[in-house]
């Protein structure tokens, strides 16, 4: 629907802003059909901080998206 389509615009255009801060490192769907539908990988200090910018997404405000935060660890200087 039409609808549906300014929420798709509108969680891209969410994506590349939050990249564009330098606070998302990478996002995309999964296409494997589960429950799941795609993964945000931010750099940020805090669950928080995930929290309070996942929360800006047009998707989740739309109730078409829920998030699952996750905090997750990788060796220093492995991500930009």
């Amino acid at each position: 629907t039409e609808e549906t389509k300014k929420i798709q615009e509108g969680h891209m255009a969410n994506i590349n802003r939050l990249a564009e801060m330098g606070k998302l490192v990478l996002a995309g769907p999964f296409y494997d059909g589960g429950n799941r539908r795609g993964v945000f990988i931010f750099k940020l200090d805090s669950l928080d901080e995930a929290q309070a910018l996942t929360d800006t997404d047009p998707a989740v405000i739309a109730g078409r998206l829920k998030i699952e935060l996750h905090r997750w660890s990788v060796p220093k200087g492995m991500l930009p």
